[in-house]
């Protein structure tokens, strides 16, 4: 599962991205996560790569 994370503030990328990353283990679930720290950075990264799941933090 690849997923995505998009916050401009580092501590609530690393916050967010460590639940999930004990959530997928707990389930045994594959999850590879990439964090932006805006919007314009994320919509680069979607022009060559597609995720399963984005989280938009506000």
């Amino acid at each position: 599962m690849k997923i995505a994370i998009v916050d401009d503030k580092l501590t609530e990328q690393n916050k967010l991205s460590s639940y999930i990353t004990s959530w997928a283990s707990e389930n045994n679930l594959p999850a590879e996560i990439c964090t932006y720290q805006s919007g314009e950075s994320f919509s680069r990264a979607i022009q060559s790569t597609s995720f399963d799941i984005v989280f938009r933090v506000y």
